[in-house]
């Protein structure tokens, strides 16, 4: 094979390789992979296919703009589609429309703070959460969640905010007022990592 020919097989891997990462690896994960697919009728080819669709519909009709998150490469559960963290911030309806596009195609969808996540499976991070907590400290979490603090910053942690009594949101989570089913009982007065800032210097107190 010449030096040219590689070079274009290496080129399109690396442009296909995020595409199809999401779906392998989301039905590939440890804790919900199998059960997932059982539950959902997929084969991992008919994922791929899935996914490969939702991004190309995203980027290319529902949302031009939009992209494949930076951190996908590392994600094993879901695919995240960029809005705002490494691409100019796309509109509310553009957002919503993948969120639309998504669920259309069978997958879950929420909204983070910068990203529009997608995956196979109706967990979210409270089940995870106590999945977690029990398979791996023994501890019930409905049992114990009084003991617990929960921070977040979107519609995404919304089950966390309304299972943890002490549930705190970072001041941006105020942008998504209309769209978050349950509002943090606390919320702080600065934003993302400042607001957290603020919450551990709140934890720790005067030194």
């Amino acid at each position: 094979m010449d030096t040219d020919a590689a070079q274009q097989i290496t080129t399109l891997r690396s442009r296909l390789f995020s595409v199809v990462l999401g779906a392998a690896l989301l039905l590939a994960s440890q804790l919900y992979g199998a059960e997932t697919a059982e539950k959902q009728s997929l084969t991992l080819d008919g994922a791929k296919i899935v996914i490969a669709a939702a991004v190309s519909e995203a980027r290319v009709k529902n949302a031009p703009g939009a992209a494949i998150a930076a951190d996908q490469h590392y994600r094993e559960t879901d695919l995240a589609i960029d809005y705002c963290e490494d691409v100019a911030r796309l509109p509310t309806e553009s957002v919503e429309r993948i969120v639309t596009m998504m669920r259309s195609r069978g997958l879950t969808a929420k909204v983070s703070s910068i990203h529009v996540n997608g995956w196979f499976g109706a967990y979210d991070k409270l089940a995870t959460a106590r999945r977690m907590m029990l398979e791996c400290f023994g501890e019930d979490l409905d049992l114990e969640r009084a003991r617990y603090l929960f921070i977040g910053d979107s519609p995404n942690d919304a089950p966390m905010f309304a299972f943890f009594p002490h549930a705190v949101g970072v001041a941006n989570v105020r942008d998504f007022d209309s769209r978050i089913e349950c509002a943090p009982a606390y919320v702080t007065r600065a934003r993302c990592g400042a607001g957290f800032r603020e919450l551990v210097d709140f934890l720790l107190g005067p030194q």
